[in-house]
């Protein structure tokens, strides 16, 4: 950086840990809920999708929209949401991490 120069910043940065919080919003209402898991992994992301379709029972549809994080992509996840057809997956953009 120099005097009269617009600060400049590389598009790649480094990521010093992350927090995984869940939100959701009633677009009906505006209310919000969220859960933050105590770890990133598919086994806590199952168990927040399970209390999410609890919390919203008249809900014929759920739209979920996920990065490609491990948590979202593994095996069991799918699985989960192929036999979960009220919970709609919709994903970003690979590298999108601002999306989200």
């Amino acid at each position: 950086m120099r005097r009269g120069q617009i600060a400049r910043r590389e598009f790649e940065y480094t990521r010093d840990g992350t927090v995984t919080f869940l939100a959701a919003l009633n677009v009906y209402d505006g209310t919000m809920w969220g859960s933050c898991l105590e770890a990133n992994d598919h086994r806590q992301f199952l168990g927040a999708l399970g209390r999410l379709a609890h919390r919203y029972p008249w809900a014929r549809r759920l739209h979920l929209v996920l990065d490609n994080g491990s948590s979202h992509i593994a095996s069991a996840t799918q699985g989960y949401l192929a036999s979960h057809p009220r919970l709609q997956a919709f994903d970003t953009p690979p590298h999108a991490s601002w999306l989200n």
